[in-house]
């Protein structure tokens, strides 16, 4: 199935999974259709390709150091 013809998650106020669909690229970059939150599981699962890595990284405001730092035990 392309990318066109697949039907985005609806939009509606505090969505969380139209807002992680929205931040990896829509439809258009991710491999395969997101519904539901066992579908944005599942690819994170099997890894995100580099188109997906591209926009989110060009959509960011900033992210701190410190975050990908692993955390100490």
């Amino acid at each position: 199935m392309t990318a066109a013809a697949e039907k985005p998650a609806p939009k509606v106020p505090g969505n969380d999974l139209q807002k992680v669909i929205d931040l990896l690229g829509r439809p258009r970059i991710l491999p395969r259709r997101i519904t539901s939150t066992l579908d944005a599981y599942e690819l994170l699962l099997d890894g995100l390709p580099g188109s997906v890595w591209a926009h989110l990284v060009s959509h960011l405001l900033f992210i701190q150091s410190d975050a990908l730092e692993k955390p100490s035990e």
